[in-house]
């Protein structure tokens, strides 16, 4: 499009905007989507009345919540939360409310919601504060709103609009859905008049989140987590009234959309009480979840998910998990050693800690001994249950167990009690991940009747690079083409993640490597030379003890070499 035809294009797309919001008042307009959005609205108060982070904005404190506030210069304008960080530092979440949407190319809810998100591209506050936006929806599945989750997450975690780009378009990084989705969401933006080159795509993607809660669902769980906060809420003696309460927050979050109006704590409590609730004292987790978020943090930081400067998508593998997550509340990603069954699983983390808190453990990075010492750690004065509901409640619905082989026995108990209390709460899942043979040759540490009754989904299995993966990592990394070639004489050891990142790291003078054994031998230097062997051994390739098999010792040697494969 030349430039003349973009201004005409925007100052008619302006017009047409405009008129759905000026001179309409939030009274004569009424709240849109009923109450889907007086229950996504209810939700927020009720972090409000908590101390509660807010679902979407982790690590923040709510001041207060506005509802339709399209007049005062919010476009997304159903719930807005303001809030602040443990600095002081100012955060808002712009929410628009939609029961259903599909996010395709023919779905006008998406288009008028992206008409939305345009005009929000001016505001001097989007760039120099944290500002977020959000499309909160009726839970559909993780099969369907799984890659678009995905594009938003690669969108907060490349911080280049040309990186993130040049993945949507490169063979096998991204599927059809996905780019899809990208193209879409810019077409509109043109159509709305706003700036739509890469940057300000990239920019705004990295700012949106898709909540979605489940409140028209059969056994809704958003509304089993919503009743639970609301019984901590009240006094004990009122406990039995959390459904009234829950009930109440609702129809006050609609009465307060239907005059445009908002809501503080202090007059939030007000209300309540004059309506006889009787609350409880106040207790706030914010240090807590904050250590734990720190102690996940750190657990992550420790899974490698680049290979010579690139890192490789799997989406196909990704997309797998989101449909195991439909199937069961426990999902295990399997793998033999240095496919990268982590770094799957560390994706899904990252994704999920956009929304809230998340509890990532890994062998000799969880507190051992069980629940009470992890409680004492974290200083929490509640049960593991309330620590459980919380992060679910904050959007924080997924435990995860990272290298089930490798626990010590004292982890595994902080582990058990953690799987225990998640199974009994509806909305948590638990995605971990084992070596191919877990469970198999001994049983599983992790009580059968527990997994059991959360649902065991078929295991995702994780093999060595696929051809689709092997052809995205050379256009994504061109030094590693003449080690990913089919003619290349150490072909066998480079389609293994994790020793292919050894043999880029290998003097360019080394010798060719052919095998595991030779990799060590060869050019593993001596700081890691023994212990690449151990993994050659544990395929049942040729090494220093027989039949390829080593014993116990080996293992515990090896054990925080191998935790990250």
């Amino acid at each position: 499009m030349n430039e003349s035809a973009h201004i005409a294009s925007k100052s008619e797309s302006q017009d047409t905007s405009d008129s759905s919001t000026k001179g309409v008042s939030p009274a004569s307009s009424g709240p849109a989507g009923g109450h889907f959005e007086g229950q996504v609205g209810a939700f927020y108060l009720l972090s409000l009345l908590a101390h509660a982070e807010p679902r979407g904005l982790p690590g923040t404190m709510i001041d207060r919540v506005e509802f339709q506030r399209a007049a005062e210069g919010h476009p997304l304008d159903d719930v807005i939360v303001h809030g602040h960080d443990a600095q002081g530092e100012p955060a808002v979440l712009e929410i628009q409310v939609k029961r259903r949407m599909t996010f395709a190319p023919s779905d006008p809810v998406f288009r008028e919601v992206v008409w939305q998100i345009a005009k929000v591209v001016g505001k001097p506050e989007f760039l120099k504060s944290r500002y977020e936006l959000a499309i909160a929806i009726a839970q559909t599945s993780h099969k369907i709103d799984g890659p678009y989750q995905t594009i938003l997450t690669w969108a907060r975690q490349l911080g280049d609009a040309a990186i993130f780009m040049s993945r949507i378009k490169r063979p096998g990084s991204a599927s059809d859905a996905m780019r899809s989705f990208v193209n879409t969401f810019t077409t509109h933006l043109q159509e709305a008049g706003a700036p739509y080159d890469d940057e300000t795509v990239w920019r705004l993607l990295s700012r949106l989140q898709i909540l979605p809660f489940d409140f028209t669902a059969t056994g809704s769980a958003a509304a089993e987590l919503a009743k639970e906060r609301a019984t901590r809420a009240l006094h004990p003696d009122d406990a039995p009234r959390a459904g009234d309460l829950w009930k109440a927050l609702t129809e006050l979050s609609i009465e307060i959309a239907s005059s445009g109006g908002d809501i503080t704590r202090d007059r939030l409590v007000e209300k309540l009480r004059q309506t006889s609730f009787r609350l409880a004292e106040e207790r706030r987790s914010f240090t807590a979840l904050a250590a734990l978020a720190e102690a996940s943090r750190h657990a992550l930081a420790d899974i490698g998910d680049r290979v010579g400067g690139a890192m490789l998508t799997r989406h196909e593998r990704v997309a797998t998990v989101h449909v195991a997550l439909d199937q069961g509340r426990y999902v295990e990603i399997r793998g033999d050693a240095g496919v990268g069954k982590s770094a799957v699983l560390k994706h899904f983390a990252e994704q999920m800690s956009e929304q809230g808190r998340v509890i990532f453990l890994s062998p000799g990075r969880t507190i051992p001994k069980g629940w009470f010492a992890m409680r004492g750690v974290l200083g929490f004065e509640g049960t593991a249950r309330e620590l459980l509901v919380d992060l679910a409640a904050s959007g924080s619905g997924v435990l995860f167990l990272d290298n089930l082989d490798f626990y010590s026995q004292e982890e595994r108990l902080t582990a058990t009690d953690l799987v225990r209390e998640a199974a009994k709460i509806p909305g948590i899942s638990v995605i971990a991940t084992a070596r191919r043979d877990f469970g198999v040759l001994e049983p599983s540490w992790l009580p059968g009747e527990v997994i059991n009754q959360m649902g065991r989904a078929e295991p995702v299995v994780i093999d060595e690079l696929s051809e689709a993966e092997t052809e995205e990592l050379r256009h994504a990394a061109p030094n590693l083409r003449a080690l990913l070639a089919d003619s290349h004489p150490a072909r066998q050891v480079a389609r293994n993640l994790f020793r292919l990142s050894r043999l880029v790291s290998l003097p360019s003078d080394a010798p060719v490597v052919r095998t595991e054994v030779e990799m060590a031998s060869n050019g593993g230097s001596s700081r890691m030379d023994g212990r690449i062997t151990i993994i050659a051994t544990a395929h049942g390739c040729s090494g220093p003890w027989p039949n390829g098999h080593f014993p116990a010792v080996s293992r515990s040697m090896s054990r925080n070499f191998l935790l990250r494969l």
